[in-house]
């Protein structure tokens, strides 16, 4: 888990292949659509809607 809080939740995830993508998840305001900025580690994801999956 990379991030857990009331409004994301964002999850690492490593494929077989050694690729790793990230999940990130509006637990709040999720409509499709809603646009979401977010920060992690430095980096910045926008998106519009419930989810993002880089």
């Amino acid at each position: 888990m990379v991030l857990d809080t009331a409004d994301y939740t964002a999850i690492s995830i490593t494929t077989i292949k050694g690729t790793t993508k990230l999940f990130i998840t509006a637990n709040t305001n999720a409509s499709k659509e809603a646009k979401h900025t977010l920060k992690i580690n430095n980096k910045k994801y926008t998106w519009v809607g419930s989810y993002d999956y880089k």
